[in-house]
């Protein structure tokens, strides 16, 4: 079930040396992407929300405290944004 498995990644998350968990949180925030999903599985596995989340479309931002109380900031750019192909959207 979805509670046996958020408690075995916590268990295993407690297990973990600090090196580990910054492993763990680094490869989180890599595989990020526009995918909301892995924040809430960090929050889920004991984590808390640190700022509302910024959604503008082409970026999204979202930051959360870990269990050791480090504050991660995980943002995503649409690649084409990012790399000047495209422009961003009008915010006015």
């Amino acid at each position: 079930s979805g509670v046996a498995l958020a408690r075995a990644l916590v268990s295993a998350y407690d297990a973990a040396t600090a090196e580990e968990r910054r492993a763990f949180l680094a490869l989180l925030a890599e595989r990020f992407g526009p995918d909301r999903a892995a924040v809430d599985a960090a929050i889920a596995a004991g984590g808390s929300d640190w700022n509302e989340a910024q959604d503008m479309g082409f970026m999204y931002g979202r930051s959360f405290l870990d269990l050791d109380h480090h504050v991660w900031e995980v943002v995503w750019m649409d690649p084409s944004v990012a790399s000047g192909e495209q422009a961003p959207p009008d915010m006015a």
